[in-house]
């Protein structure tokens, strides 16, 4: 059955997606969605020559997809592990706001940040978009570009909706286009100096880094241009707090994947497209849809 969103759920649970196992992807992939390639690539779904249900019995014969009413003894089926995603668009508000985290001690805050929250947004909602058509479950951290979140509050939000993965649109008015980054969780990244808090969930840390792969070479593909995996530094930047991992990531047990993108001339309608599919590529791969398996 399909996790519950409310469902409590630890770090050791999570799968690495190392399954020797068929995964499926709807057809709608089709629509605004680059092809995976390879033997990871697009299932179809048939009947009658007409996409179906994204649980309906697909036979492989040889490499053909065969229509489900041409297979032989289709089992009934039920969907599992739908995964849940959640998608962080960055910054909001209309003033800067800040206070002490409960948890940690370390300075939260929030900040209005002109046009990046505004094009956060827009990419973010073309990714829930197209990832809801292929089948996923897509939470965003908050419900408009301006509201203002605290960092604490987009973890606990995470948390609230059961995510597998939380991926951060951020958009960077410093940098041309060319350049893209993504950041990863890391046991021993830290902020802070009194106190210094560090990240120390290896088993997160290793679905990140995975996550974090399967990203850089979907937004490679999609952008056109190389895209780094890197450690940020947020030194010398106060009232923020030093250190190099994203506070998000700090505060979250859920694997937590961050991205960057150059926008010094904005971003624009092709760039945020781009960016979108990038973003969705990389979640398709890192952790597709699970094929259904037979009931009872």
């Amino acid at each position: 059955m399909p996790r519950s969103a409310n469902k409590p759920r630890s770090s050791s649970s999570r799968s690495s997606g190392a399954e020797t196992k068929k995964w499926a992807i709807p057809a709608a992939a089709a629509a605004g969605v680059l092809a995976l390639g390879g033997a990871a690539g697009v299932d179809a779904y048939y009947n009658n020559g007409k996409a179906v249900d994204t649980y309906q019995t697909v036979v492989r014969n040889g490499g053909v997809l065969t229509p489900p009413e041409k297979a032989a003894a289709a089992p009934q089926t039920t969907p599992t592990d739908i995964p849940v995603i959640l998608l962080d668009p960055g910054h909001g508000g209309t003033t800067d706001k800040s206070r002490v985290d409960p948890v940690t001690n370390l300075g939260d805050r929030y900040n209005p940040n002109g046009p990046e929250q505004i094009e956060d947004w827009a990419v973010a909602v073309r990714a829930q978009a197209k990832l809801k058509a292929l089948g996923y479950v897509v939470h965003l951290s908050k419900e408009s570009a301006n509201q203002g979140m605290f960092l604490r509050e987009r973890v606990d939000k995470a948390e609230a909706v059961g995510a597998d993965l939380a991926v951060s649109i951020h958009t960077d008015h410093g940098q041309p286009f060319s350049w893209g980054r993504i950041f990863e969780q890391r046991v021993g990244g830290c902020r802070g100096s009194e106190p210094k808090v560090c990240f120390t969930n290896e088993n997160t840390a290793a679905l990140s880094q995975t996550y974090a792969v399967a990203m850089q070479k979907s937004r490679t593909a999609a952008e056109g241009r190389p895209v780094e995996i890197t450690v940020n530094s947020f030194d010398g930047r106060a009232p923020i707090e030093p250190g190099d991992i994203p506070m998000v990531q700090l505060f979250s047990d859920i694997p937590w994947v961050y991205h960057e993108i150059g926008a010094n001339d904005g971003l624009n309608e092709a760039e945020q497209e781009m960016y979108a599919t990038g973003l969705v590529n990389g979640i398709v791969a890192a952790l597709p849809i699970r094929a259904p398996v037979a009931a009872g």
